[in-house]
C-alpha cells in the first residue's frame, strides 16, 4: 500500500499553485502500490518538446541551504554561526526536522506531509539490524555502519551544545538521533543538486522523479534561476528532450551511482544489470620491499596508494567493465624480483606507462591470483542466500538487499572466472622484454652485411680467455 494519498497530492500541487509555483498540465501523476517508486510516478499526458517548462517553485515553496539557514536562525539566534554544521545537506535535514516538529503550524506543512516516515523510508541507514544484516559481506554493509556511528557523533555534539538548551524549540519527542537520522536520509533521498549556492534542495514534486539509466539521457533537468540584483530565485525543472505521451519523467540522481548507492543515499534499487557495481580495494603496503619507489611512481601517475576500483555489470549479466588502470596498479603493486629493475630512477618517468601491459609471466601470474583470489574471499563474506526467483511475499526492503547482493555476487563470479581464466592463457601473452626488443629491433635474424668482422671477434674472444 503506497504513502502517499491522493488527498495530500493534491493538496499540496494546490499550495506549490497557490504560491505562485506553475505545474504544467502535460504531468500526470499516477500513485503506484510499490514504495520504491515513492508512492507516484510522474508521466508525459502528451507531447512534450524539449526545453519546456515543468515544473517552477518560487521561494518559499523549496527548502536550500539558504532558506534552512533562515528557519533556523529564526528558532535560535545564532545557530548557523555555532560551528557545529558545515555539511550544507545537515542545514536541510535540521530545517526539515524543525518545520516537521512544527505540525499544521509550519509554512511547509502540505509538502512535509508527502515525506515517508522512519518506518516508510526505505534508504539503508533507516533498516533495523535485523534487516541490515541481509547486507552482510556487502561493502554497504560497512558502509553504512560507519554512517550511523558518524551521525551518532554528530547528534551528541548538537544535543549538547544546542537542543538540550532550547527544548521548548527543539522538544525531545521531535528531536532525537534515529529523527536526526530521518531527517539526514530524506534530504539524501529526496533533494538535488541545484547550484553551487544551492548544493541541496529539498523540493515538492522533484522526489517522484524516477533515475535515469547509466548512460542514458535523462528527460530533465533541474536548474535555480534568480537571485541576482534583488530577484528572487526559483526551482525550474525543464524537459531537457524531446517526450512521447506516455514517457515517464526522469532526472540525473548522480552518473557515478549504482544500486549500492541508490540503496543507501536514495532507498531504491533499479532491477538492471547496468545498476549492479562492486568495488575492490587494494593497498601498497609500507612493509613491501620497494615501497618508496613504488609510492613515488603512483605519485608521479596520480594514483592513489590505496585505491577502489569500481566493477559496473554491463548490458548482460555475464559482462562487467573494470577500469583501466587497476591492472596497471596491481602490476606495480606485485612487481618484484627479476622485474624490479623497471623501478630504477632512470625508468621512472615510464614505469607507469610500462605497467599498463603485461610485465613478465610472473607478475602477470601473480595479479591474476590476487584478484581471483580477492573475490572468492569477498564471496564468502556473504551470509544471506536467496533463490533467483521472485517471492511475492518479500518485503521492499528483501526486494532491494536481494538486488544488491545477487548484483554484487554475479559481479565477483564473473570477475574471478576472468582472472582464473587468464591463467590459463599466460604462455600467449607478450610481455616488457619481448615487446623492448620488438622496440630495439633484434628479434629479427642478423644480416650478414651487418656482420662487421666474424674472424677479428672470434680472436678477440679466444684472446680475453686466454688472458682472464
Amino acid at each position: 500500500m503506497t504513502f502517499t494519498s491522493v488527498e495530500d497530492l493534491e493538496a499540496c500541487k494546490d499550495w506549490v499553485k497557490k504560491g505562485s509555483g506553475t505545474i504544467n498540465g502535460v504531468l500526470n501523476f499516477v500513485s503506484l502500490e510499490k514504495r520504491s517508486r515513492r508512492g507516484v510516478s510522474i508521466s508525459a499526458k502528451k507531447t512534450v518538446l524539449e526545453r519546456t517548462e515543468l515544473l517552477v517553485l518560487p521561494e518559499g515553496k523549496f527548502v536550500g541551504v539558504t532558506e534552512a539557514k533562515r528557519l533556523l536562525d529564526e528558532a535560535y539566534d545564532g545557530f548557523c554561526s555555532c560551528g557545529l554544521v558545515e555539511d550544507p545537506e545537515t542545514y536541510v535535514s535540521l530545517a526539515v526536522l524543525l518545520e516537521r516538529s512544527k505540525g499544521s503550524r509550519s509554512e511547509f506543512a502540505p509538502f512535509l506531509r508527502l515525506l515517508p516516515n522512519e518506518d516508510e523510508l526505505d534508504c539503508v541507514p533507516m533498516w533495523s539490524d535485523k534487516e541490515l544484516e541481509m547486507l552482510h559481506g556487502s561493502p554497504s554493509y560497512t558502509d553504512v555502519k560507519t554512517w550511523l556511528k558518524d551521525t551518532e557523533d554528530e547528534w551528541s555534539s548538537l544535543d549538547e551544545e544546542i537542543f538540550q538548551k532550547k527544548r521548548d524549540v527543539f522538544p525531545s519527542e521531535h528531536f532525537s538521533l534515529r529523527r536526526y537520522q530521518w531527517a539526514l536520509c530524506i534530504t539524501s533521498s529526496r533533494g538535488f543538486y541545484a547550484s553551487q549556492s544551492e548544493p541541496a534542495v529539498l523540493a515538492p514534486i522533484l522526489s517522484f522523479l524516477s533515475p535515469s539509466t547509466p548512460g542514458s539521457k535523462p528527460s530533465t533537468s533541474l536548474e535555480m534561476k534568480g537571485g541576482m540584483f534583488f530577484a528572487k530565485k526559483k526551482l525550474v525543472l525543464t524537459a531537457k528532450r524531446d517526450m512521447k505521451d506516455g514517457n515517464v519523467l526522469t532526472i540525473s540522481y548522480g552518473q557515478s551511482l549504482r544500486n549500492v548507492q541508490l540503496a543507501i543515499v536514495r532507498g531504491l534499487t533499479v532491477d538492471d544489470t547496468r545498476f549492479h557495481s562492486f568495488t575492490l580495494s587494494f593497498e601498497l603496503s609500507a612493509l613491501d620491499r620497494f615501497y618508496d619507489d613504488k609510492r613515488d611512481i603512483l605519485e608521479t601517475a596520480d594514483v592513489e596508494l590505496d585505491p577502489k576500483f569500481e566493477i559496473v555489470s554491463g548490458d548482460r549479466e555475464e559482462d562487467y567493465q573494470a577500469p583501466e588502470d587497476m591492472d596497471a596498479f596491481l602490476r606495480l603493486l606485485c612487481l618484484t624480483g627479476s622485474d624490479a629493475f623497471l623501478l630504477e630512477a632512470v625508468f621512472r618517468r615510464d614505469a607507469w606507462e610500462f605497467m599498463e601491459l603485461p610485465v613478465s609471466y610472473e607478475n602477470e601470474r601473480a595479479i591474476c591470483e590476487l584478484v581471483a583470489n580477492a573475490c572468492a574471499d569477498a564471496l564468502d563474506e556473504y551470509t544471506q542466500k536467496w533463490n533467483d526467483e521472485a517471492d511475492e511475499n518479500e518485503s521492499e526492503r528483501e526486494k532491494m538487499a536481494k538486488c544488491i547482493v545477487q548484483g554484487e555476487r554475479k559481479i565477483l563470479e564473473n570477475v574471478e572466472k576472468e582472472y582464473r581464466r587468464r591463467l590459463n592463457s599466460l604462455d600467449g601473452l607478450e610481455y616488457y622484454a619481448e615487446r623492448r626488443l620488438k622496440v630495439l629491433d633484434l628479434l629479427r635474424p642478423v644480416d650478414e652485411c651487418e656482420i662487421v668482422d666474424s674472424e677479428s671477434g672470434g680472436r678477440v674472444a679466444r684472446a680475453f680467455d686466454e688472458n682472464y
